[in-house]
Protein backbone atom coordinates (compact mmCIF):
# COMPACT_ATOMS: atom_id res chain seq x y z
CA UNK A 1 0.00 0.00 0.00
CA UNK A 2 1.47 3.45 -1.01
CA UNK A 3 2.27 6.04 1.85
CA UNK A 4 0.54 8.78 1.05
CA UNK A 5 -0.04 13.00 2.56
CA UNK A 6 -3.59 13.90 2.98
CA UNK A 7 -3.91 17.95 1.69
CA UNK A 8 -6.99 19.08 3.77
CA UNK A 9 -9.01 21.94 3.90
CA UNK A 10 -11.03 23.17 7.15
CA UNK A 11 -12.73 20.47 8.88
CA UNK A 12 -13.52 20.26 12.87
CA UNK A 13 -15.20 18.48 15.45
CA UNK A 14 -15.66 16.35 18.44
CA UNK A 15 -15.53 12.27 18.27
CA UNK A 16 -16.36 9.31 20.65
CA UNK A 17 -14.07 6.39 20.89
CA UNK A 18 -11.06 7.67 20.18
CA UNK A 19 -7.85 6.32 22.23
CA UNK A 20 -4.94 8.54 23.37
CA UNK A 21 -2.32 7.33 25.17
CA UNK A 22 -1.02 9.13 28.81
CA UNK A 23 0.29 12.44 28.24
CA UNK A 24 4.24 12.17 27.83
CA UNK A 25 5.92 13.76 29.02
CA UNK A 26 3.67 15.08 31.91
CA UNK A 27 1.93 18.20 31.83
CA UNK A 28 3.40 21.22 33.22
CA UNK A 29 3.21 22.27 36.69
CA UNK A 30 2.96 26.06 35.84
CA UNK A 31 0.98 26.59 32.40
CA UNK A 32 0.34 29.91 33.12
CA UNK A 33 2.50 32.05 30.40
CA UNK A 34 1.75 35.75 31.24
CA UNK A 35 1.85 36.82 27.74
CA UNK A 36 2.69 40.24 26.99
CA UNK A 37 2.50 42.89 24.03
CA UNK A 38 -0.01 41.15 21.70
CA UNK A 39 0.66 38.01 23.40
CA UNK A 40 -0.80 35.07 20.40
CA UNK A 41 0.82 31.81 20.86
CA UNK A 42 0.35 29.53 17.12
CA UNK A 43 2.16 26.66 18.07
CA UNK A 44 3.22 24.97 21.05
CA UNK A 45 5.64 21.46 21.07
CA UNK A 46 6.65 19.56 23.74
CA UNK A 47 10.46 18.98 24.28
CA UNK A 48 12.19 15.53 25.27
CA UNK A 49 13.25 17.16 28.87
CA UNK A 50 9.48 17.65 29.83
CA UNK A 51 9.06 21.25 28.67
CA UNK A 52 7.65 22.72 25.63
CA UNK A 53 8.28 25.27 22.84
CA UNK A 54 5.93 27.93 22.36
CA UNK A 55 5.79 30.19 19.04
CA UNK A 56 3.78 33.32 18.05
CA UNK A 57 3.80 36.65 17.76
CA UNK A 58 4.51 38.23 21.78
CA UNK A 59 7.07 40.35 23.02
CA UNK A 60 7.32 38.74 27.00
CA UNK A 61 6.53 35.11 28.62
CA UNK A 62 6.40 35.33 32.04
CA UNK A 63 8.06 39.10 32.51
CA UNK A 64 11.29 37.46 30.46
CA UNK A 65 11.74 39.23 27.34
CA UNK A 66 11.33 36.74 23.91
CA UNK A 67 10.62 37.95 20.69
CA UNK A 68 8.00 35.09 19.34
CA UNK A 69 9.79 32.02 20.13
CA UNK A 70 10.70 30.77 24.04
CA UNK A 71 11.38 27.03 25.83
CA UNK A 72 9.57 26.53 28.90
CA UNK A 73 11.22 23.57 31.34
CA UNK A 74 9.13 21.19 33.42
CA UNK A 75 8.51 23.54 35.99
CA UNK A 76 7.12 26.01 33.17
CA UNK A 77 9.45 28.78 33.86
CA UNK A 78 11.10 30.28 30.85
CA UNK A 79 14.36 29.06 29.97
CA UNK A 80 17.33 31.54 30.27
CA UNK A 81 19.73 29.56 27.99
CA UNK A 82 17.60 29.15 25.64
CA UNK A 83 16.94 32.61 22.97
CA UNK A 84 17.90 32.28 19.68
CA UNK A 85 16.49 36.11 18.41
CA UNK A 86 14.55 36.54 15.51
CA UNK A 87 14.51 39.12 13.20
CA UNK A 88 12.88 40.95 10.19
CA UNK A 89 9.32 42.80 9.46
CA UNK A 90 7.84 44.69 12.71
CA UNK A 91 4.93 42.12 12.41
CA UNK A 92 7.72 39.14 12.57
CA UNK A 93 6.38 35.90 13.94
CA UNK A 94 6.71 32.48 14.20
CA UNK A 95 3.80 30.09 12.68
CA UNK A 96 5.05 26.48 13.20
CA UNK A 97 7.30 24.37 15.19
CA UNK A 98 8.20 20.53 14.91
CA UNK A 99 10.73 18.89 17.67
CA UNK A 100 12.54 15.94 17.43
CA UNK A 101 13.23 12.93 20.15
CA UNK A 102 16.31 14.34 20.91
CA UNK A 103 15.09 18.36 20.89
CA UNK A 104 16.17 19.72 17.77
CA UNK A 105 13.95 22.21 16.64
CA UNK A 106 13.09 23.76 13.26
CA UNK A 107 11.01 26.57 13.26
CA UNK A 108 8.90 28.35 10.77
CA UNK A 109 7.44 31.59 10.18
CA UNK A 110 7.62 35.05 8.98
CA UNK A 111 10.84 36.14 9.57
CA UNK A 112 14.09 37.18 7.91
CA UNK A 113 17.01 36.72 10.05
CA UNK A 114 18.05 34.10 13.37
CA UNK A 115 20.64 35.48 15.58
CA UNK A 116 22.12 37.99 13.27
CA UNK A 117 21.87 35.75 10.32
CA UNK A 118 19.96 35.32 7.45
CA UNK A 119 17.14 32.66 7.27
CA UNK A 120 14.25 33.10 5.05
CA UNK A 121 11.17 31.66 7.33
CA UNK A 122 12.68 28.75 8.27
CA UNK A 123 15.95 27.28 11.10
CA UNK A 124 17.09 24.58 12.80
CA UNK A 125 17.95 24.82 16.57
CA UNK A 126 19.55 22.24 17.93
CA UNK A 127 18.62 20.70 21.97
CA UNK A 128 20.52 23.56 23.82
CA UNK A 129 18.85 26.54 21.40
CA UNK A 130 22.16 27.51 19.39
CA UNK A 131 21.44 28.03 15.69
CA UNK A 132 22.38 25.25 12.86
CA UNK A 133 24.73 27.67 10.98
CA UNK A 134 25.28 24.79 7.76
CA UNK A 135 20.77 23.89 7.45
CA UNK A 136 19.35 26.71 5.55
CA UNK A 137 17.57 25.70 2.59
CA UNK A 138 17.00 29.44 2.04
CA UNK A 139 13.67 29.76 1.11
CA UNK A 140 12.72 32.28 -1.39
CA UNK A 141 9.63 34.45 -3.20
CA UNK A 142 7.69 33.83 0.60
CA UNK A 143 7.79 32.52 3.88
CA UNK A 144 7.03 28.81 5.21
CA UNK A 145 4.17 29.55 7.48
CA UNK A 146 4.13 24.57 8.61
CA UNK A 147 6.00 21.85 9.07
CA UNK A 148 5.50 18.27 9.49
CA UNK A 149 8.74 15.53 10.41
CA UNK A 150 8.69 12.48 8.52
CA UNK A 151 11.57 10.21 9.71
CA UNK A 152 14.50 12.06 8.49
CA UNK A 153 12.97 14.11 6.38
CA UNK A 154 10.85 17.91 7.08
CA UNK A 155 7.61 18.45 4.91
CA UNK A 156 7.23 21.98 4.70
CA UNK A 157 4.74 24.79 3.39
CA UNK A 158 4.18 28.07 2.83
CA UNK A 159 3.75 30.54 -0.29
CA UNK A 160 7.62 30.60 -1.07
CA UNK A 161 8.61 29.46 -4.90
CA UNK A 162 11.57 27.44 -3.96
CA UNK A 163 13.53 26.05 -1.09
CA UNK A 164 16.67 23.67 -0.54
CA UNK A 165 17.68 24.08 -4.17
CA UNK A 166 14.74 23.80 -5.90
CA UNK A 167 11.72 25.72 -7.19
CA UNK A 168 8.55 24.05 -5.60
CA UNK A 169 4.87 25.96 -5.18
CA UNK A 170 4.55 25.90 -1.76
CA UNK A 171 5.01 22.60 -0.66
CA UNK A 172 8.54 20.61 -0.54
CA UNK A 173 10.16 17.65 1.42
CA UNK A 174 13.75 18.89 2.68
CA UNK A 175 16.88 16.24 4.20
CA UNK A 176 16.77 17.47 8.26
CA UNK A 177 20.62 17.20 7.79
CA UNK A 178 23.49 18.89 5.70
CA UNK A 179 21.84 22.42 4.28
CA UNK A 180 18.55 20.99 4.06
CA UNK A 181 18.87 20.15 0.60
CA UNK A 182 14.85 19.44 -0.90
CA UNK A 183 13.95 15.99 -2.39
CA UNK A 184 14.39 16.43 -6.08
CA UNK A 185 11.68 14.19 -6.74
CA UNK A 186 8.92 15.43 -4.50
CA UNK A 187 7.20 17.91 -6.29
CA UNK A 188 2.96 17.70 -5.71
CA UNK A 189 1.00 19.75 -7.89
CA UNK A 190 -1.26 20.91 -4.83
CA UNK A 191 -2.78 24.21 -4.23
CA UNK A 192 -1.04 25.77 -1.12
CA UNK A 193 -1.08 23.85 2.42
CA UNK A 194 -1.66 25.74 5.38
CA UNK A 195 -1.00 22.55 7.82
CA UNK A 196 0.21 19.37 7.93
CA UNK A 197 0.05 16.48 10.33
CA UNK A 198 1.29 12.87 9.90
CA UNK A 199 -0.79 10.22 11.71
CA UNK A 200 2.42 7.82 12.50
CA UNK A 201 1.13 5.28 9.90
CA UNK A 202 3.24 7.22 6.46
CA UNK A 203 0.37 9.82 6.32
CA UNK A 204 0.08 13.46 6.02
CA UNK A 205 -2.95 15.66 6.49
CA UNK A 206 -2.54 19.11 5.24
CA UNK A 207 -4.74 21.99 5.02
CA UNK A 208 -5.41 23.74 1.52
CA UNK A 209 -8.34 24.61 -0.39
CA UNK A 210 -9.90 21.56 -0.60
CA UNK A 211 -9.57 17.80 0.97
CA UNK A 212 -6.68 15.60 -1.17
CA UNK A 213 -4.11 12.74 0.14
CA UNK A 214 -0.84 13.19 -1.53
CA UNK A 215 1.66 10.39 -1.94
CA UNK A 216 4.80 11.03 0.63
CA UNK A 217 6.95 9.19 -1.75
CA UNK A 218 7.80 9.50 -5.31
CA UNK A 219 6.69 12.77 -7.44
CA UNK A 220 3.83 13.03 -4.59
CA UNK A 221 1.50 12.19 -6.82
CA UNK A 222 -2.65 12.70 -5.53
CA UNK A 223 -4.44 9.70 -4.84
CA UNK A 224 -7.21 9.76 -7.27
CA UNK A 225 -9.22 7.10 -5.24
CA UNK A 226 -9.58 9.35 -2.47
CA UNK A 227 -11.06 13.22 -3.29
CA UNK A 228 -14.35 13.77 -0.50
CA UNK A 229 -16.57 15.98 -2.32
CA UNK A 230 -16.88 18.68 0.27
CA UNK A 231 -19.28 21.88 -0.22
CA UNK A 232 -17.82 24.42 1.54
CA UNK A 233 -14.14 25.21 3.53
CA UNK A 234 -12.51 22.78 5.72
CA UNK A 235 -10.47 24.51 8.69
CA UNK A 236 -8.90 21.68 10.59
CA UNK A 237 -8.76 18.20 10.97
CA UNK A 238 -8.09 15.00 13.25
CA UNK A 239 -7.02 11.22 13.07
CA UNK A 240 -8.46 8.45 14.96
CA UNK A 241 -5.55 6.22 14.15
CA UNK A 242 -7.83 3.58 13.28
CA UNK A 243 -8.20 5.05 10.11
CA UNK A 244 -10.49 7.37 9.85
CA UNK A 245 -10.58 11.35 9.45
CA UNK A 246 -12.82 14.08 11.39
CA UNK A 247 -12.96 17.60 9.41
CA UNK A 248 -14.61 20.41 10.64
CA UNK A 249 -14.57 23.68 9.10
CA UNK A 250 -17.89 26.16 7.39
CA UNK A 251 -19.68 23.71 5.02
CA UNK A 252 -23.16 21.75 4.66
CA UNK A 253 -22.70 18.39 2.92
CA UNK A 254 -20.17 15.75 1.95
CA UNK A 255 -20.12 13.24 0.01
CA UNK A 256 -23.36 14.45 -0.89
CA UNK A 257 -25.17 13.69 2.83
CA UNK A 258 -25.99 16.83 4.97
CA UNK A 259 -23.45 17.94 7.53
CA UNK A 260 -23.14 20.52 9.62
CA UNK A 261 -19.47 21.80 9.89
CA UNK A 262 -18.43 18.37 11.13
CA UNK A 263 -17.75 14.77 9.31
CA UNK A 264 -16.14 11.62 9.65
CA UNK A 265 -14.17 10.22 6.96
CA UNK A 266 -12.58 6.55 6.73
CA UNK A 267 -9.54 6.89 4.90
CA UNK A 268 -9.84 3.74 2.65
CA UNK A 269 -10.15 4.13 -1.00
CA UNK A 270 -13.69 6.04 -1.86
CA UNK A 271 -13.30 8.40 1.22
CA UNK A 272 -16.97 6.86 2.47
CA UNK A 273 -18.95 9.41 5.10
CA UNK A 274 -19.77 7.87 8.34
CA UNK A 275 -23.60 8.05 8.20
CA UNK A 276 -24.12 7.56 12.28
CA UNK A 277 -21.34 9.99 12.99
CA UNK A 278 -23.27 13.40 12.45
CA UNK A 279 -23.02 15.44 15.79
CA UNK A 280 -23.87 18.99 13.95
CA UNK A 281 -22.02 22.12 14.86
CA UNK A 282 -24.53 25.41 15.11
CA UNK A 283 -21.01 27.39 13.49
CA UNK A 284 -17.84 27.10 11.51
CA UNK A 285 -15.31 24.81 13.78
CA UNK A 286 -11.45 26.11 13.92
CA UNK A 287 -9.83 23.32 15.69
CA UNK A 288 -9.99 20.12 16.84
CA UNK A 289 -8.20 18.70 19.65
CA UNK A 290 -8.37 14.73 19.89
CA UNK A 291 -8.63 13.84 23.75
CA UNK A 292 -9.03 10.23 25.83
CA UNK A 293 -12.58 9.25 24.37
CA UNK A 294 -13.69 12.43 22.94
CA UNK A 295 -12.72 15.64 20.54
CA UNK A 296 -12.50 18.84 21.34
CA UNK A 297 -14.33 21.62 19.12
CA UNK A 298 -13.11 24.70 18.97
CA UNK A 299 -15.64 27.26 17.32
Amino acid sequence: MPNYLLVICSFIFSLAALTVPAQSPRPLSAPDLDLWAAGDVHAMAPTPDGGMVIAGYFTQVRGVRRNGLAKLNAEGNVDLSWNPIIGGPSYRQVYALAVTPDGTTFVAGFFDTVNGLARMGLFKLNASGDLDTQWNPQASGGYVTTVELVGNELVAAGNFTSIGGQVRAGLAKLSVNGSGLADLQWAPQSSRPLQMRFDGNNFLSVHANGVRRISISGSGATDQSWQPAINGTVRALALDGTGNLFIGGSFNSVQGTPRANLAKLSLAAGAAIDLAWNPGADSVVVSLLPRANAIYCNR
